[in-house]
């Protein structure tokens, strides 16, 4: 992890490579060459990937751990009914009247 450099922190930007005027003026001011520069700007894309990638895998864990709790308690609820083993035929007894077990 590169050590953070404000001045280039305020040219860098992911997308696109900084102007050269701006990129010289900034490496006279801190005595930096050019080639170091474009290695301070490429381990900062790299790090930006990274933490993309981390920012993805949460999400999708999140969402992995949403689902499962909602299957769990939609199963945990629907067990217990009279319909859930035999549904083929206990769910259609007496239709179309059925009668609704929690009214």
């Amino acid at each position: 992890k590169p050590k953070p450099i404000l001045l280039l922190d305020k040219i860098f930007n992911p997308a696109r490579r900084p102007q050269d005027k701006k990129l010289n003026k900034t490496l006279e001011v801190i005595e930096m060459t050019k080639k170091e520069a474009n290695e301070y700007f490429r381990l900062k894309k790299g790090i930006i990937a990274q933490d993309k990638k981390i920012w993805k895998f949460c999400e999708a864990l999140w969402r992995a751990l949403l689902y499962t709790a909602m299957v769990g308690f939609g199963s945990h609820c629907t067990i217990g009914q009279p319909w859930f083993s035999n549904p083929w035929s206990d769910a259609w007894v007496g239709w179309p009247h059925q009668t609704q077990p929690y009214q």
